[in-house]
């Protein structure tokens, strides 16, 4: 169907006059009128005293310097009624076009704003892109081998029961590998990460979710951003975790890489299998006007009977896990910590801590040459963790 309507230009006024063609029974008089009611409604291009009637529409030519012309066709100009070739006119504007650039004219200040929005987008998403960390803790100052006792007295870290404050119960040492890899450098009868107590936290929000915290500790991780003034983050999530750990056990007592646990047996030691389990949390100190905004949101473990600043008071979110019983070893699964996007905190600390599950007290039971009850230790010399983490 050929076009209701033809365009024409007028040098004199310098503008371009829309004007419906002359057919009988013209069924698109309803379209035309349509199309002239969504020109002066999308565009502030006229103030209406240009229409002089239904059937033209004029255009100031200064609106149209950006619009792109098709259909290279000789023109008419319509100059008081006369009508001759235009030079620098070629083409013959398509209405449906006109009406797109039309709308692309009046939402250019839109767009320029959603572009610098969608720059500053991009910025934001330099922030969320993979990274790769680096988590450990090694030992440098190392004794000769005991052959004796197929293992070293003192060249090693040594995860062993922990006297802990409460004493209801059986808990073993709980501690966090340093990021970027931590040497200590002390000597060897030295068990650095046993100089902590620890004690017993639950989560108020889950019956089953209980975590082992250090006492009097602050704890150490990277700082992962959380907030800024155009977005938030939603959930931070680990991927692609390895693991490396040294023990200084005689090869002998390997039937292949499993991570092995000391316990005495009255006159000699058993070397069992035994699990760890390596805990990824967000900590951050929060003042009181937060935590009582968010009561029973964040910081879930509550240990009442102590009154001690321990990483407990400033694990945001209930922790995400996993479990191992390899010397090297690696989880492709993700772990997700979903966060509350309505907490007013910039940042907080990533942080990863290593404990032993419940399930293997009972693997760490032994007993001494008294025949009393004496609990074995998990013995290593070094421990390296990496894994990715993604922003959301």
């Amino acid at each position: 169907m050929s076009r209701p309507f033809n365009i024409y230009y007028n040098n004199a006024t310098g503008r371009v006059i829309l004007q419906k063609k002359k057919v009988e029974n013209d069924l698109n008089d309803n379209e035309f009128n349509n199309k002239i009611d969504q020109l002066k409604n999308i565009t502030n291009l006229n103030d209406g005293k240009n229409i002089k009637s239904n059937n033209i529409l004029n255009l100031n030519n200064n609106n149209l310097n950006n619009l792109n012309n098709s259909n290279n066709n000789n023109n008419k100009i319509n100059n008081g009624g006369n009508s001759s070739n235009v030079g620098n006119l070629n083409n013959t504007i398509n209405v449906n076009n006109t009406l797109n650039k039309i709308n692309d004219i009046k939402k250019i200040n839109d767009i320029k704003k959603n572009n610098n929005l969608n720059n500053n987008l991009q910025d934001n998403l330099k922030l969320l892109t993979k990274k790769e960390v680096f988590f450990g803790i090694k030992k440098t100052i190392l004794s000769e081998f005991n052959h004796n006792n197929q293992s070293s007295n003192n060249n090693d870290f040594k995860i062993g029961i922990n006297k802990n404050i409460n004493k209801k119960s059986n808990i073993f040492d709980t501690f966090y590998l340093f990021p970027n890899i931590s040497e200590i450098n002390t000597k060897n009868e030295t068990n650095f990460i046993n100089e902590k107590r620890v004690e017993l936290f639950n989560n108020i929000n889950d019956n089953d979710d209980k975590q082992y915290f250090p006492i009097d500790y602050i704890p150490c991780g990277i700082n992962i951003p959380l907030k800024n003034k155009n977005s938030s983050i939603r959930k931070i999530i680990i991927k692609n975790i390895f693991w490396n750990i040294f023990q200084s056990i005689n090869i002998n007592k390997y039937n292949n890489d499993e991570l092995l646990c000391i316990v005495p047996e009255k006159n000699d030691f058993d070397y069992k299998n035994i699990k760890l389990q390596i805990n990824f949390e967000l900590h951050s100190q929060v003042n009181n006007n937060i935590i009582e905004k968010f009561k029973g949101k964040i910081l879930p473990y509550i240990n009442f009977d102590l009154k001690n600043n321990t990483p407990a008071n400033s694990c945001l979110y209930p922790s995400e896990f996993i479990e191992i019983n390899t010397l090297n070893g690696s989880f492709f699964n993700n772990l997700e910590i979903n966060l509350n996007t309505d907490l007013d905190i910039q940042c907080a600390l990533l942080c990863v801590k290593i404990s032993v599950p419940d399930d293997c007290i009972a693997i760490l039971k032994g007993c001494d040459k008294m025949n009393r009850t004496f609990f074995g230790n998990i013995p290593f010399s070094q421990f390296i963790l990496n894994f990715d983490y993604e922003l959301i």
